[in-house]
């Protein structure tokens, strides 16, 4: 609350006199007879309201700098009627002039404008209060957002680089220059011991980045504490040394935990560090810490990066790693040595380094979505690499080749030995067939002796039922008469309805197929497709109950066709599912002993459909049924 108290200016008693007539009698008066008097004063006295009699300027000409006192204050002029209104023109410009009284002073009007003066003072004081306050907080702002403004900047030249040898010394020089210390440091902690990394002294050369062991009583204080020190008069520190004021701060790890100190020394001039001082070396010791870390994870990153290249130097299958954009990231010296990569290939897209056209067409496979695309890749002088695409999201690709060359050579001769064992097999056992089934003509047979004829003959009817499929089967890894034509799906399923009606009628099933109204065109060899299916379908009567349905289902899923068929039978067991399509491998339960089979039919079916760049599986859940899902791609 401000004070009633009232000045008056004049060196005329009487019109003293007359003023303090006209104020209420609750103000309290002083009274000075010039305006040097009021300026001799070490500060203005705190007033509500200053009289001026203008009269103490006549004779001279006015100095502004007389005013001064008055610039903060409400004054209220006091003018005889000789003197001239642009008298006054000065003081109404450098002033706050709340009203002007002319002589006589006792008069209706002058009453009424003092009367408004001494109500509006307190409004303008008041104002000139929060002004005040006003401009003190935008120069506290003002300074706050150029320190802010600084650590930003300070900030990015410390983020720019991922070397510590690099950042240390640009950190302790930029603390040092802020606050015009002597000399700066920074120790890091490595393994339990303190290490300086780094020093800096003020208008001096820089020193190169150092690594050495330290004892420092106070940055190990720092460390254990994680909190600042900050030394503000002269100190004799535990290692000998004099020092007028120092300022350590804690590096902190974003996780949590002290790294390092960040340090400001002043030895021999004297000045204390400020607050402010403190805030803004608290900040630049946050980003040492970021930096710090950085540096670390880059370290670990370019460590790996050395331990992949070496394995990856080292290891005999020829690898292939790509980034996001599909540039080349790694490769191995196999890879290097098959494909002809220069060594300046990294980053380069990799459709830009690789010219083999096999392994081209399997990276665009890839390219257009194809899950974990896998090919064959001949090299030149007759190799052949198995090669697989894998790709890691928000990673890249990574290209794994294995010389299966003398593999191949040694399925070859596997592949023609059973072809030809297969069919000189087929002569003997036809042979043996026949006269096994003619026994009943060189005379009447026993109930025994038919038993053990029917055993035979399905014996072999199992061996030539095993030589037909391993026969079938080399045809189709070797994709043998496999000539590949655009086909309607739709008339193939409709012929193997057909084909399997009469058998499930037999076994009491009800067979079903359902099609969608759209065209199904599929690039494939009709005669393979209709015998993959038609095992299926086959399996599906045979290994079901009487009463039960298979169901031939088929959906149009835009780039593919999806079939599916479906079977209420035995179902497979959980175990065997991974297995059902492996060779010679049979699903044993007491249901299906008695169904005979070689347990090729799915691996035929199954490498069928891989020909024809489709996928098969199956869902199955015991005493329910079973359902074999073919995915075929639609005719481009």
């Amino acid at each position: 609350m401000h004070s009633q108290r009232v000045l008056i200016i004049t060196h005329d008693p009487d019109v003293e006199q007359t003023l303090r007539a006209l104020l209420p009698s609750a103000y309290e008066v002083e009274v000075l007879p010039t305006l040097k008097a009021l300026g001799a004063t070490a500060a203005p006295p705190p007033a509500l309201l200053v009289f001026l009699d203008v009269t103490l300027l006549d004779g001279g000409p006015l100095q502004l700098l007389d005013l001064a006192p008055l610039q903060s204050l409400s004054v209220v002029l006091l003018a005889p009627d000789a003197l001239p209104l642009k008298a006054l023109n000065p003081l109404l410009a450098n002033l706050h002039i709340l009203g002007v009284l002319t002589a006589p002073y006792l008069s209706d009007e002058n009453r009424t404008t003092l009367s408004t003066a001494l109500s509006n003072a307190p409004l303008y004081l008041h104002k000139a209060d929060l002004e005040q306050q006003l401009a003190t907080a935008q120069q506290r702002l003002d300074q706050r957002l150029q320190e802010l403004n600084v650590i930003y900047t300070i900030g990015r030249t410390i983020a720019a680089s991922l070397r510590l040898d690099e950042v240390l010394p640009r950190v302790v020089s930029i603390a040092v220059n802020l606050t015009r210390a002597e000399e700066g440091l920074i120790i890091l902690q490595e393994e339990g011991d303190l290490y300086l990394r780094a020093t800096h002294r003020f208008n001096g050369p820089e020193i190169a980045p150092q690594h050495t062991l330290t004892q420092d009583p106070i940055a190990e204080r720092v460390l254990q504490s994680g909190r600042p020190v900050m030394l503000k008069r002269e100190t004799r520190l535990s290692t000998g040394n004099l020092v007028q004021s120092l300022l350590y701060l804690p590096v902190l790890q974003p996780g949590g935990g002290t790294v390092g100190v960040l340090g400001v020394i002043n030895r021999q001039r004297q000045g204390e560090f400020t607050e402010s001082q403190l805030f803004t070396l608290s900040a630049i010791a946050d980003y040492t810490a970021i930096a710090v870390e950085n540096a670390r994870l880059f370290s670990e990153v370019e460590r790996e990066q050395h331990r992949l290249r070496s394995i990856m130097q080292r290891a005999t299958e020829a690898v292939l790693i790509t980034d996001e954009r599909e540039g080349l990231l790694l490769w191995s010296r196999t890879a290097a040595e098959a494909f002809a990569i220069p060594d300046d290939a990294a980053g380069k897209p990799i459709l830009d380094v690789l010219h083999h056209a096999q392994l081209r067409e399997l990276f665009h496979q890839a390219l257009e979505g194809l899950d974990s695309p896998k090919g064959e890749i001949i090299l030149p002088g007759g190799r052949v690499m198995n090669a697989q695409i894998t790709s890691v999201s928000h990673l890249g690709r990574v290209i794994v080749m294995q010389d299966i060359t003398q593999m191949k050579e040694l399925d070859r001769i596997k592949t023609e030995f059973v072809q030809t064992v297969s069919h000189d097999l087929r002569t003997p056992l036809t042979t043996i067939q026949g006269y096994v089934m003619l026994l009943d003509r060189a005379g009447p047979l026993n109930e025994m002796q038919r038993a053990f004829v029917h055993k035979a003959l399905n014996s072999l009817a199992d061996i030539t039922d095993l030589i037909t499929d391993l026969l079938d089967l080399g045809r189709i890894e070797a994709e043998y008469d496999m000539p590949m034509t655009d086909l309607q799906l739709g008339q193939l399923l409709q012929d193997i309805e057909e084909q399997y009606r009469p058998q499930a009628q037999k076994a009491d099933l009800t067979l079903q197929l359902t099609l969608p109204p759209t065209s199904l065109c599929v690039r494939g060899n009709a005669y393979r497709l209709q015998q993959a299916l038609g095992k299926i379908v086959d399996n599906a009567i045979r290994y079901n109950r009487p009463g039960g349905e298979v169901a031939l289902e088929v959906q149009d899923q835009g780039e593919h066709i999806l079939i599916r068929i479906r079977d209420t039978g035995f179902g497979i067991p959980l175990a065997d599912q991974a297995h059902i399509f492996e060779r010679f491998y049979r699903v044993l339960t007491p249901e299906t002993e008695s169904i005979r089979g070689v347990g090729l039919g799915l691996t035929i079916v199954k490498s069928i459909i891989e020909h024809h760049r489709g996928r098969i599986w199956v869902e199955s859940v015991i005493d329910q049924g079973s359902c074999f899902s073919i995915l075929l791609p639609k005719c481009l």
